[in-house]
């Protein structure tokens, strides 16, 4: 993931958020919408600043880290990643669109073969569904 937000003194704001979406050509509220989404999945959303790519979102339940946000230039971007042993069920859950499903049988994996790392790019609805199917797989996973 890329983000836009590359200045340590630019915050990503809600409003500097849905700016840079509008600007992309993306719904301004689709940030609001993402943030929306992991809030009512009791997900909370911390923006923090990393000298080696910018502004990033860390969404988390309690100790657990659900995704990473950034916001793009195509959209918000949200990467969540999952043992390579739920890769199975990844690719068997009717939740998710098939597009994804492929994206997510093409992967390879990570950190030595233990992680399975799924990116979206949310600019629509079928996305927003897509990341909801895809918090409440990483919440179910143990």
């Amino acid at each position: 993931m890329t983000s836009l937000f590359t200045d340590p003194m630019v915050e990503p704001t809600a409003r500097a958020i849905a700016d840079a979406l509008a600007d992309a050509g993306v719904d301004p509220t689709m940030g609001e919408q993402v943030v929306g989404l992991l809030a009512d999945a009791g997900v909370t959303v911390v923006w923090r600043y990393y000298r080696d790519g910018g502004w990033f979102g860390k969404a988390t339940k309690g100790a657990k880290t659900i995704a990473w946000l950034a916001v793009e230039t195509e959209g918000v971007g949200v990467g969540v990643h999952f043992a390579e042993r739920l890769r199975d069920r990844l690719l068997a859950a009717d939740t998710l669109s098939q597009h994804l499903r492929d994206q997510i049988a093409a992967t390879e994996p990570i950190s030595g073969g233990r992680l399975v790392s799924t990116q979206l790019t949310v600019r629509t609805a079928a996305d927003l569904a897509d990341l909801r199917g895809l918090v409440a797989l990483k919440l179910a996973a143990r």
